[in-house]
């Protein structure tokens, strides 16, 4: 078999090819079952044993009786606006799950960061569950390269990388965040703004970087120029603040609430009107958001969407555990509101 290409993680497909027979034929084989010549069962035996293939606990055989329970696992510690994302993506878990009789079981929460190397394998299993979602904003997660390689059906929320695992194998929904950048500048250009720029974490997640490069996508003097319009913000944030809104911008993009609302306060204590002087677009939706004085225009993840999202296509992964991943990204949407004004000459 020398020469011969198969993936990482060997599937039944892979087995199939080599021995020239059916992929039910190598299921029904690996199961021991009779309808299969002896001499067949020996050779997918042992091809199976040379790819190093591991059976999937969940196609050991359709006599087995599926659970009818779906995990969910939090990788993170929480806290605003993560329990909002929490709460709003499982009542789209739940939302899905009622419809088609599944039971959803909370299998904990985890504070882990990524330093810690938890294998949730054994947890999982004994959990007797017939799949499982993960909702995370850590990246990259570590733990489940067992599950992933024995094919036990996870779909994530909210993340990009998992240790140990190609990204073309992991089942991810994500709202789509470079789009979201992107969906920004052009609302603010859209507003005669060319003044423009953003304000990030210091310590900016990958899913923000996204964000950031989002919306300088926009246009190539913004791209050529973005080294110079982006401003990390540390935690001691005033002098950063101060210094930024006296360079001329007429908008901002705040990549996260918190930013926002900092922004928010140091442009009034500036002096500065917003929208009349200055325009602010600040991403996600939190509750205060409208309460603001003026409310802010927010570009909003549909939490819900994702969590519904990550149900159907666990669904189809139980159905079918050896489907190649598929990372399914979820449009974000803008709710205007009055913190957002055309640009004045």
């Amino acid at each position: 078999m020398t020469g011969r290409q198969v993936t990482a993680v060997p599937t039944l497909k892979d087995i199939a090819k080599l021995a020239q027979v059916s992929k039910s034929t190598v299921s029904l084989a690996l199961a021991g079952d009779s309808r299969v010549s002896a001499e067949t069962r020996d050779k997918i035996a042992g091809i199976a044993e040379q790819l190093g293939y591991i059976p999937n606990r969940m196609a050991r055989g359709l006599s087995r009786a599926r659970s009818q329970s779906l995990g969910v696992l939090f990788y993170g510690g929480l806290g605003n606006p993560l329990e909002d994302f929490f709460s709003d993506t499982l009542m789209g878990i739940g939302h899905e799950a009622l419809q088609l009789g599944y039971n959803v079981v909370m299998l904990g929460f985890s504070r882990h960061t990524n330093g810690e190397h938890t294998d949730w394998t054994d947890q999982v299993i004994r959990s007797g569950v017939d799949g499982l979602i993960v909702i995370s904003m850590s990246s990259p997660l570590y733990g489940f390269e067992k599950l992933l390689a024995m094919r036990f059906p996870i779909v994530f929320i909210g993340k990009r990388k998992v240790a140990g695992a190609p990204a073309l194998k992991v089942n991810e929904v994500s709202s789509d965040h470079f789009g979201a950048g992107r969906a920004a500048a052009d609302y603010l250009r859209g507003l005669g703004h060319s003044e423009l720029a953003v304000v990030a974490p210091e310590s900016a997640s990958e899913w923000m970087e996204e964000r950031i490069h989002g919306f300088f996508s926009a246009d190539r003097k913004l791209l050529q120029e973005m080294g110079d319009r982006v401003f990390y913000i540390p935690e001691e944030q005033t002098a950063v603040f101060s210094r930024m809104v006296t360079q001329g911008y007429t908008a901002y993009f705040a990549i996260a609430p918190y930013l926002g609302l900092s922004l928010l306060q140091a442009l009034q204590q500036k002096g500065f009107r917003v929208p009349d002087d200055v325009s602010l677009l600040v991403y996600d939706d939190f509750p205060s958001a409208s309460l603001q004085r003026p409310p802010l225009t927010v570009l909003k993840q549909d939490m819900r969407s994702l969590g519904r999202l990550a149900f159907q296509r666990l669904i189809e992964l139980i159905a079918d555990p050896e489907e190649e991943g598929k990372h399914i990204l979820i449009s974000v949407s803008l709710l205007e509101r009055n913190s957002c004004g055309p640009a004045h000459c």
